[in-house]
């Protein structure tokens, strides 16, 4: 693990005297996260307020690189093995899945916590992954509130021990078409068009602004969750890390590539407890980083 990211954690996951041996955790994963599109990274048209405090609160690290396409990212993030170790080295890998034994949901749920599966998910039957619910992944998590309330009711009949929950609704994932109250705030954002860009100017400042809505999106869905949490009581006991599974970019060389754009992720690690320091590193890190 790099040095910025051990120092991250140990001001992050600090437990203050208060708080219970084994916080709950929450790890949320991006779905084609264009770094580009976030407030606390710089962008002033960005409507991320919820991310932008999380990263003010927390631990940033501004540097973190992914898989450049989902599966192997999360493959990464379950195992903390690179792909060439963990052998899952595209989307479409015939016919494997991993072997669940080590596997953080595997080794939490072992430790002691109830696990979850929201949203996205790759590897096999849930139950065999290390997941005491659902009983299947729903691809609809998270758009438009689609799942919430049986994640809800699973953190309430497991309020008596620690949880852990794999937060991955498919946002900001194309297609861009988000509901037409986060559209509207991007309807007039000046969005500047690259130098080198070929085409039509007036399609890429479309493009940009629908991924703007899909990523303000994103941040309305994740606050609401941790509304429930906090009206539950128990958003103090809940540590968080944020990250995207990979990079994109509109009409750029991104997810898929070696480039930049495509393997580019922010990492927030946050703490609901009061007390906490905030951290800001451009050290670089990567996704095998984050599950150690």
């Amino acid at each position: 693990m790099s040095l910025a990211l051990f120092a991250a954690l140990a001001l992050v996951l600090q437990e203050p005297a208060q708080a219970p041996p084994r916080p709950n955790l929450v790890l949320v994963l991006a779905d084609d996260l264009d770094p580009r599109h976030l407030g606390f990274l710089g962008n002033t048209a960005a409507r991320t307020p919820h991310l932008d405090q999380l990263a003010r609160e927390g631990a940033l690290l501004r540097t973190a690189w992914a898989q450049p396409v989902c599966r192997p990212a999360l493959a990464t993030l379950l195992t903390g093995r690179w792909p060439h170790e963990h052998g899952v080295l595209s989307n479409l890998h015939p016919k494997r899945t991993l072997d669940p034994q080590g596997t953080l949901p595997v080794l939490l749920q072992q430790a002691g916590y109830a696990t979850y599966c929201a949203g996205k998910w790759w590897e096999g039957e849930l139950a065999a992954s290390g997941f005491d619910a659902p009983a299947e992944p729903d691809p609809r998590f998270g758009r438009e509130g689609e799942g919430t309330a049986d994640l809800a009711r699973f953190l309430a009949e497991h309020a008596a021990q620690p949880w852990f929950v794999w937060w991955a609704p498919s946002l900001p994932h194309t297609p861009h078409r988000a509901p037409a109250r986060f559209v509207k705030d991007f309807a007039e954002a000046v969005i500047e068009v690259p130098a080198d860009f070929e085409g039509s100017s007036e399609g890429y400042i479309a493009a940009e602004r629908a991924s703007l809505a899909m990523h303000a999106w994103l941040d309305a869905e994740l606050k609401h969750f941790l509304n429930s949490l906090a009206e539950s009581g128990e958003l103090a006991d809940t540590r968080l890390v944020f990250v995207g599974d990979n990079g994109w970019a509109t009409a750029l060389n991104s997810k898929g590539t070696p480039r930049e754009q495509g393997l580019r992720s922010p990492v927030i690690l946050w703490s609901g407890a009061a007390g906490t320091t905030p951290v800001v590193s451009d050290e670089l890190v990567d996704l095998v980083d984050v599950t150690a």
